[in-house]
């Protein structure tokens, strides 16, 4: 799992580059992995994602969740985060890479296992995902 500092740093960096960009194309599961866990079927997440302008990314407990109007994207447990920009060659093996309008793109890989969740806002029913929105975080003020 993303430790609860690597999430917020991590959550932060994509809100600094990637808030704003629209998504182009979407590609899950082309490197199966046993331990790859999606929600629904990844063939759908092109169609989920396609279009959408990203708005925010924001960290619960260990997990990061990037918010593309009413799609969310949810990552965690395992999951090794790339940003690319236009020049850089993506990666040949990913279990999801996202591609922006600009040519710019996101790919996660998983390492031992990881969930890599895509869903409609209110879909998901991952209980750790549910608790961790519920509760405040350690790092916060308040």
């Amino acid at each position: 799992m993303l430790e609860l500092p690597e999430a917020v740093t991590i959550a932060k960096q994509i809100d600094d580059i990637i808030v704003g960009k629209k998504i182009s194309v979407v590609t899950a599961d082309q490197s199966p992995h046993k331990f790859a866990f999606y929600h629904g079927n990844p063939q759908d997440y092109h169609s989920l994602l396609a279009g959408k302008i990203i708005n925010r990314a924001k960290s619960y407990g260990g997990m990061v969740e990037i918010r593309g109007e009413n799609a969310v994207i949810l990552l965690g447990d395992g999951v090794g985060i790339r940003f690319h920009d236009e020049s850089a060659v993506r990666p040949p093996k990913h279990q999801l890479l996202i591609e922006f309008q600009d040519c710019t793109a996101l790919s996660a890989s998983i390492q031992m296992y990881g969930g890599l969740w895509c869903f409609k806002d209110g879909e998901s029913d991952y209980v750790y995902y549910k608790i961790a929105k519920e509760k405040p975080s350690p790092l916060s003020q308040q």
